[in-house]
């Protein structure tokens, strides 16, 4: 399969996969979405790779902080709950553990 460039960073599976890299910014706000139908980044995948960024926040006592929305679409933004969640954020109306 044919990845966007922005995917792709030579040798970095040798050190960590990339919902490890994405953990890193527990305790950081943090908003995931994916469309259903992505054939880039299948259902399936971006299940797995929440659980385990899931994880990483919640042993960071920053569970709350990781908001996701799996929708109805392809490999595009949606939008539907992250344009209202990044305003949130930007507002400075929210705390980090």
């Amino acid at each position: 399969m044919h990845y966007c460039i922005d995917n792709y960073l030579p040798g970095l599976l040798q050190h960590a996969e990339l919902p490890e890299l994405i953990g890193l910014f527990a305790p950081r706000p943090l908003f995931l979405e994916s469309g259903e139908c992505d054939p880039i980044f299948p259902r399936e995948g971006f299940v797995r790779a929440v659980e385990e960024i899931r994880r990483i926040y919640e042993r960071e006592n920053a569970g709350e902080c990781l908001q996701i929305d799996l929708f109805p679409g392809a490999h595009e933004v949606s939008g539907r709950r992250a344009f209202d969640w990044l305003r949130d954020q930007l507002s400075g109306d929210w705390e980090t553990p």
